[in-house]
């Protein structure tokens, strides 16, 4: 649908593929772009645990509708039925509010690598699982140990530089328009409660009253 200021609405086509749960993983008027992410919720091991993952993304024009590139991500066996053989590499992203990057978490290998969009380009890889971007893109909140060592960062991907770091695990975060301040909801490494944390753009961070952080919905995939 076009929503470009100044104009009617139109339908451009339809995005997602067949067997998929689509949604928009990111839009940006100012690039013209959309980030549609394609999820399912496989079980592994087979009729066990569930895991979200990413199947595959397209990213869109918004002025014309047409895909400017898709990328599909390795499925393996996804344990619905609970049959044998070889577990997928299976990824779940993240994508840039700007939507000009994408992170693929890796959901069993611990890694993330930061993908260019729409060149596809690998710009990055990184250990941990990346939960969301800034504005512009250019920072990221990621998750890195495990356990009673989890810890959150507020990091520059292409230099892996820590700006801001806490104790717990990054459940969900919000990245302000037109800013580099992001807002995260954090679960302590005890497990019996959680934070919302505001980090601004030079690291300084407080804890705010409580609450929750949620996207609107359709919530995006992977998101």
């Amino acid at each position: 649908m076009d929503r470009s200021p100044g104009r009617d609405r139109s339908n451009l086509g339809i995005v997602g593929k067949p067997g998929s749960i689509p949604g928009v993983a990111a839009c940006s008027i100012k690039n013209n772009r959309a980030i549609i992410a394609g999820g399912l919720f496989p079980h592994w091991p087979p009729g066990e645990t569930r895991h979200l993952i990413t199947a595959q993304i397209q990213v869109v024009n918004l002025s014309t509708g047409a895909i400017e590139s898709e990328r599909d991500y390795p499925l393996g066996n996804l344990g619905a039925q609970r049959e044998t053989g070889t577990r997928g590499d299976w990824v779940l992203i993240a994508a840039s509010p700007d939507a000009r990057y994408v992170a693929e978490n890796g959901v069993f290998n611990g890694t993330a690598a930061i993908r260019e969009l729409p060149t596809g380009k690998s710009v990055a890889t990184l250990h941990g699982s990346v939960r969301g971007f800034n504005w512009d893109g250019t920072r990221i909140v990621i998750d890195v140990g495990n356990g009673g060592s989890a810890e959150v960062q507020v990091a520059t991907w292409s230099n892996e530089k820590v700006l801001w770091h806490g104790p717990g695990v990054a459940q969900s975060m919000l990245a302000r328009p037109n800013s580099n301040d992001i807002m995260i909801g954090v679960n302590r490494p005890s497990g019996d409660n959680s934070d919302l944390i505001d980090v601004d753009g030079d690291g300084q961070s407080h804890v705010l009253p409580y609450g929750s952080i949620s996207w609107p919905c359709p919530c995006p995939i992977g998101l």
